[in-house]
């Protein structure tokens, strides 16, 4: 770590304390750059948007970097930079799909009441199937995806409940649902 913030090498090799200790700056980032364009934000949804923008967008760049604007940082704060850029993109995205008619709307990424851990073309998993697979992951894993998937709380909800830090629940998640989709393909007999 420099000056207290993880390094990029550290984050690009995927060590747990740089990844624990990014996760509240970066989370901070895309929540405070949501939060300020949204008027009457939900929390859910200022949260949703947050952990979208980390796991699907901002973790895998930074690992395997694919895009300029993730080859082209050379620090800790041109990370948190880029976080916000991408918050204000998701942030633009979601307003346009909340004017539009519910007819004209597609399902939201990372919004379908469905959890959904398999290719679009698998079948789907009975809730035996995945609660089996689910309750193989390590604790407090299995607990954690009943607080979300079935209480329907928030990642800061669970947090506050678990008295975890945010960025480690955020990369429980992340790590978990790692673990499931090649485990789900196994069960139904996939590669």
């Amino acid at each position: 770590m420099d000056d207290g913030l993880p390094s990029l090498k550290a984050l690009r090799a995927n060590e747990q304390t740089a990844w624990e200790a990014a996760y509240p700056i970066l989370w901070r980032a895309a929540v405070g750059v949501i939060r300020s364009k949204l008027m009457f934000p939900e929390t859910h949804d200022i949260d949703d948007i947050a952990a979208d923008i980390l796991a699907d967008e901002v973790v895998p760049q930074v690992l395997r970097p694919t895009t300029n604007s993730f080859n082209n940082i050379r620090s800790f704060d041109d990370l948190v930079n880029v976080t916000k850029a991408i918050a204000r993109n998701r942030v633009v995205d979601y307003i346009r799909y909340r004017m539009r008619r519910p007819e004209e709307r597609e399902p939201e990424k990372g919004h379908s009441p469905d959890v959904r851990f398999a290719e679009p073309d698998c079948p789907e998993f009975s809730l035996e199937e995945l609660l089996g697979i689910i309750g193989r992951l390590p604790s407090p894993d299995p607990e954690l995806f009943q607080d979300r998937f079935v209480l329907g709380l928030t990642t800061s909800q669970i947090a506050r409940k678990r008295r975890m830090p945010l960025g480690t629940v955020l990369s429980r998640f992340r790590r978990a649902f790692l673990v499931l989709r090649p485990n789900l393909r196994r069960l139904r007999g996939g590669t």
